[in-house]
């Protein structure tokens, strides 16, 4: 019965092993769609600051037509006046002269005023640029490290399976048959140690009765509460 028992405790380390390495490959795509999920947020923010800048400089080229569009009036007006003899005529003229030049004066404030905001905008993308490559980098490496832990998880799993077949040999098919069903019903740990009377699976006393049979190593015992296999542990 003892080495029935060692049996059973070395195949539910397996079996723990398994359920482990199986969850570390079931996480992974998870973990690699993170991965991408972040880069592409931040491609995201990138792009918004590119719409930005880019939205600047159209505002800024649409500022340098009008104050072009200003001059080339104002320098047909200014031609015009030599050939007007009517003074009221020319005094109209000279103000509208003057409103124009005014106009391109506060225009050519915005301009400098978008300059400022393009610059500060070409910094803050350089940098964005290039946190945005390091996280790339960074990305890569982790999902390199990813890919290469499945790989690793996959060859460990074939491992672990060849263990399980050659322990499970090693176990009686009627018992086999209760480990399975035990399995299904409180799962991969199927039999627990006993410490001074206590399951260790459920953490509740078992009968005295019990616990002293349970020392013989001569038969099967089940804990009434959990209901998983028992073994004594002199520890």
């Amino acid at each position: 019965m003892k080495s029935a028992i060692d049996n059973m405790i070395k195949l539910q380390e397996i079996e723990i092993q398994i359920s482990h390495t199986r969850r570390v490959i079931e996480s992974a795509p998870e973990r690699l769609r993170e991965l991408i999920t972040s880069l592409e947020e931040f491609e995201r923010r990138v792009e918004s600051e590119q719409s930005i800048l880019t939205d600047l400089k159209k505002q800024y080229r649409n500022c340098e037509s009008e104050v072009q569009n200003n001059l080339d009036h104002v320098k047909k007006s200014e031609a015009k006046l030599f050939s007007i003899k009517n003074n009221r005529e020319y005094q109209a003229l000279l103000k509208e002269i003057e409103d124009i030049k005014s106009k391109n004066s506060l225009i050519e404030d915005e301009m400098i005023a978008f300059l400022g905001r393009i610059e500060a905008g070409e910094g803050a993308l350089a940098d964005k640029n290039r946190e945005y490559e390091d996280l790339k980098c960074k990305l890569d490496a982790q999902s390199r490290l990813i890919e290469a832990e499945i790989e690793g998880s996959r060859k460990k799993m074939d491992r672990l399976e060849d263990s399980r077949h050659e322990v499970s040999s090693r176990i009686a098919p009627d018992l086999m048959k209760k480990i399975l069903r035990l399995r299904e019903d409180v799962g991969v740990i199927f039999i627990a140690p006993v410490k001074r009377s206590v399951c260790y699976g459920c953490h509740m006393n078992i009968p005295p009765q019990m616990y002293n049979e349970l020392q013989r190593c001569d038969s099967l015992k089940f804990c009434p509460h959990c209901e998983r296999l028992l073994y004594w542990d002199q520890s």
